[in-house]
């Protein structure tokens, strides 16, 4: 598994979401500036080879588990974005002692609503322009020109669209026990969403907030589906704040 690491002091692991590690790097380093950051590259994103095995989200929380083990890492705070923020709880559900706290950026991976409802918009369903419209505040960000991407770039965005759907389908975007191991997550928890983020139902967010044992929302204006990549200053300076109140 590829990470990269950046910057010194306390130490944040951040789980990029389903647009890959590229695309969160700008939030890194400015995380960077007063944190030592670890970015591991989901396997099959990025430089990360595919795990030899259908995984789930579930699979790739083991994972970092065995990371922190492997760098001897306590008391971390723990970053996660859309597929990565699924994956954060998942490793704070795993009863992870580790964890300091949690931060959610636009979380996906628990279903709150009915059997009939859907929480999460079906990428699949909907066109690439209508996905660059509900998950950006700037459409422009979202779009993909295959015309201007080299063959390896393209092969990249391809491969990382085929990885998602292993992770994210059936069920669409969440995981049916994580809803009932979701009373685990006790440490401070921050859910961060932008104010024109329409890849999930409206009041998703703060639902999902009140869910969590010990969580706090806050919505970031002029933003999408991921705060990381649209608004990384203002998000980091969130993150700060909230970091210094909840571990003090």
């Amino acid at each position: 598994m590829t990470i990269e690491d950046f910057g010194a002091g306390r130490t944040v692991l951040l789980l990029h979401s389903e647009e890959g590690p590229d695309a969160t790097r700008p939030f890194a380093e400015e995380l960077a500036h007063t944190h030592r950051v670890l970015m591991p590259h989901h396997p099959g994103y990025g430089t990360s080879m595919v795990l030899p095995w259908k995984a789930t989200v579930r699979d790739l929380a083991y994972a970092y588990n065995e990371l922190l083990d492997a760098e001897g890492l306590d008391d971390i705070e723990v970053i996660g974005s859309a597929l990565g923020a699924w994956s954060a709880l998942e490793l704070a559900a795993q009863g992870c002692g580790r964890i300091a706290s949690l931060t959610l950026l636009g979380p996906v991976g628990i279903k709150l609503s009915g059997i009939e409802e859907s929480d999460f918009v079906d990428v699949y369903a909907i066109s690439p322009e209508e996905h660059a419209q509900r998950a950006y505040h700037d459409p422009a960000l979202g779009r993909l020109d295959p015309d201007a991407l080299s063959f390896e770039d393209l092969e990249r965005a391809m491969r990382h669209r085929e990885v998602f759907t292993n992770y994210a389908w059936e069920p669409y975007l969440h995981s049916t026990a994580l809803r009932y191991h979701a009373a685990r997550v006790r440490v401070p928890t921050l859910v961060i969403n932008g104010s024109e983020d329409r890849m999930v139902r409206p009041g998703y967010y703060a639902e999902l907030s009140d869910f969590l044992p010990n969580a706090r929302h806050l919505v970031i204006p002029e933003c999408g589906h991921f705060p990381d990549v649209e608004r990384p200053i203002d998000t980091a300076a969130k993150f700060t704040e909230f970091t210094a109140k909840a571990v003090a």
